[in-house]
């Protein structure tokens, strides 16, 4: 088994992509056995040809993100019906790696907004718009139309048991502290990193709390938990009781 990263490397400045491939090489997260640039969602589907079937247990994609897609926007892989020859559909997308994929994989999305739902349904589920990015919305369960939730639904279609980790919020590719997962069931909402760090000591996200999680997890605990370290969740619990 091992761990595959892909990065972004055509359609934005040199400083993101400079960004991207650091985040794909990160060593000491346990990230970065094998790690392609990619141009597109169309080069992503062809990179998955030549993996070993079931030989991936832990994918990362770094690059640009938001509700409805990961890489580019025109260029990358979308929820919707592609509209460019090099875009892909999330299903496509799904169908191309779940050979490679172990049973049990974890997808890392570095990208902006991946498991945040677009502002539609936001709406038609609350009835108004709920606000800012980072407000208390990002912090509590949610996500069913997001892109991490569609390719975790399609991952679960084509018979796999994943668990798709990615942020909630616009800002830094794997630093950002406001992440969640999906995982297991198709169309369930999300666990944040919030709620298993701090829901079992009953916190609540209010604004002082939210400043408070910004400050504290933020940049290297973020990174790690992204990538799949578990015990940064009991880290910022100790954390919390160090500081209250």
């Amino acid at each position: 088994m091992r761990e595959l990263s892909i990065w972004l490397d055509a359609h934005c400045s040199r400083g993101d992509q400079g960004v991207f491939r650091s985040v794909a090489e990160l060593r000491d997260a346990g990230v970065a056995d094998t790690v392609h640039p990619v141009s597109s969602g169309r080069e992503l589907l062809e990179l998955a040809d030549d993996v070993d079937t079931r030989s991936v247990d832990h994918l990362v994609i770094a690059g640009h993100g938001s509700t409805i897609w990961v890489l580019d926007d025109e260029h990358g892989v979308t929820t919707r019906a592609p509209s460019h020859h090099d875009q892909v559909s999330v299903w496509e997308f799904a169908e191309a790696w779940a050979p490679a994929l172990a049973e049990r994989p974890l997808v890392s999305l570095a990208a902006c907004l991946c498991s945040r739902s677009p502002r539609w349904y936001l709406v038609h589920r609350w009835g108004v718009s709920i606000g800012s990015d980072w407000g208390r919305r990002a912090y509590l369960p949610g996500g069913q139309a997001s892109f991490s939730a569609r390719l975790r639904d399609a991952l679960v279609w084509h018979g796999l048991d994943p668990r798709v980790r990615g942020h909630r919020a616009a800002g830094h590719a794997s630093a950002l502290a406001l992440l969640a997962e999906h995982a297991h069931i198709a169309a369930l909402p999300c666990e944040t990193l919030f709620g298993r760090a701090l829901g079992p000591l009953g916190v609540e996200p209010t604004l002082l709390v939210r400043r408070w999680w910004t400050r504290h997890v933020t940049g290297r605990l973020a990174q790690r938990w992204l990538m799949g370290d578990d015990g940064v969740e009991v880290e910022v619990r100790v954390l919390w009781r160090e500081t209250h």
